[in-house]
């Protein structure tokens, strides 16, 4: 039986819900001094004092403290994987941890990528966001698209992570009916992101970073396998994971894919490795679960 690891999607994990890990950690301290040097600015000063709309701050903060715990997890709890999953945003940090890419190419490619992209959302005519939601069937998802679209609607399927679990991208407007249709058929709205992930939208700018940034650096060959979040393929080449990563922009994300592949790979243990996040709940019903996250690594501290 395998064990593998996987790297959570960004969850909302400002400065103080990880302010203790980031301050106390050994292991967040040296990828936060680190991310400063390759960066140029102290990364913990402006995470500790980013706005909302400072993404690439968060995205970077994030990745250095999913590769802390990892770095935890490999020294106080011996997690040898011999998988790797990047759901979503997550896939940065597994492009890093299957020697794809250095943590400073990684580091780089994310501030870069994130602030045209940044700038590409700016250039939207109309308000868009992202939608998370469960308690759904994957039928009423979709009966409920279908409606939106047949009253004018612009709405689309962004993430597919469990039977009733769902996220949609859709206008301001369309996203505030969407919150009413979930209520009335007895669905519980979890968050709205201020931005789209995973949609059709990000065609063009999927198009232009990848000229612009991606083609800079030259992904290597990986040391472990990876499992797309996208169609649940196994990649080992690192041009098929560079191609993964982009692809994470403008195709949903179908969970249960992955799901299937580890089980084929006959994976008996998953690492959730990240700020909490639905990833940890959505693989217990299907594998042994450690979780590892900041407030778990310092629980151990403290016994």
């Amino acid at each position: 039986m395998s064990v593998a690891v996987i790297f959570p999607g960004l969850a909302p994990s400002d400065y103080e819900s990880v302010k203790d890990f980031v301050e106390k950690s050994p292991y967040a301290h040296r990828r936060f001094e680190y991310a400063s040097e390759i960066l140029g600015f102290s990364l913990r000063k402006s995470f500790r004092e980013a706005t909302e709309d400072q993404w690439e701050v968060f995205q970077c903060a994030f990745l250095a403290n999913s590769l802390a715990l990892s770095d935890w997890a490999e020294e106080k709890l011996g997690m040898k994987p011999s998988v790797c999953v990047g759901a979503s945003f997550g896939g940065f940090g597994a492009a890093i941890y299957t020697g794809s890419l250095s943590y400073n190419e990684t580091l780089l490619l994310t501030y870069e990528s994130t602030l045209q992209e940044k700038q590409n959302f700016s250039g939207f005519d109309e308000e868009m966001g992202t939608h998370f939601f469960y308690r759904l069937t994957l039928n009423q998802v979709q009966d409920m698209i279908h409606n939106l679209r047949e009253q004018g609607h612009w709405v689309e399927f962004s993430s597919y992570l469990s039977e009733d679990i769902h996220a949609v991208c859709a206008t301001v407007e369309a996203i505030e009916i969407i919150k009413q249709e979930i209520r009335k058929q007895k669905g519980i709205s979890l968050h709205t992101m201020k931005r789209l992930v995973h949609s059709s939208k990000l065609k063009n700018f999927k198009d232009h970073t990848l000229k612009t940034v991606y083609n800079r650096f030259s992904f290597r060959d990986l040391t472990i396998p990876f499992v797309s979040d996208v169609d649940g393929m196994i990649l080992e080449k690192g041009e098929d994971l560079k191609n993964a990563l982009l692809d994470g922009y403008d195709h949903p994300v179908r969970w249960p894919e992955t799901v299937n592949t580890l089980k084929r790979l006959q994976v008996s243990k998953v690492f959730v490795v990240g700020p909490r996040n639905l990833f940890g709940p959505l693989s217990k019903e299907h594998f042994e679960v450690a979780i590892v996250s900041p407030e778990m690594t310092l629980e151990s501290v403290a016994n």
